[in-house]
């Protein structure tokens, strides 16, 4: 996944589903200038983990 499409997906209006080492996740930030997502395993989760933006899968 690239920066522009996991921006795209935090401000989407509907839930785009997205997938981290098979496990569905949900986009809480992204940092450009690394090319990391801050990911949580739902909406409510405090817990965050930053992993590279090219281990994100789109599911369609």
């Amino acid at each position: 996944m690239d920066v522009r499409r996991a921006q795209e997906i935090i401000s989407a209006n509907e839930r785009i589903p997205v997938h981290y080492n098979g496990q569905s996740i949900w986009i809480a930030g992204v940092n450009p200038t690394r090319n990391t997502a801050e990911i949580k395993t739902d909406m409510f989760a405090t817990d965050t983990m930053e992993v590279l933006l090219t281990e994100l899968t789109e599911v369609n």
